[in-house]
């Protein structure tokens, strides 16, 4: 969140901060659950299953080559 905060020239305080990362940490667990129960693996294989597919996307988009 210091990159966002410098681009835009703002300074969030500390509980600004933790709600934001808070929201980020719960829909990407949210997100790993939902793998892991699409494809009934432990959580560490359903987080994996989330990478995997997120890179397959963004190399479908950009192509191989940037």
């Amino acid at each position: 969140f210091e990159w966002v905060q410098n681009q835009e020239g703002l300074m969030w305080d500390v509980d600004e901060v933790n709600a934001r990362l808070q929201k980020v940490m719960v829909r990407a667990f949210r997100e790993m659950v939902d793998a892991m129960r699409k494809h009934h693996v432990p959580p560490r294989a359903g987080a994996m299953i989330l990478a995997v597919s997120r890179v397959a996307e963004a190399t479908l988009v950009r192509g191989l080559f940037p």
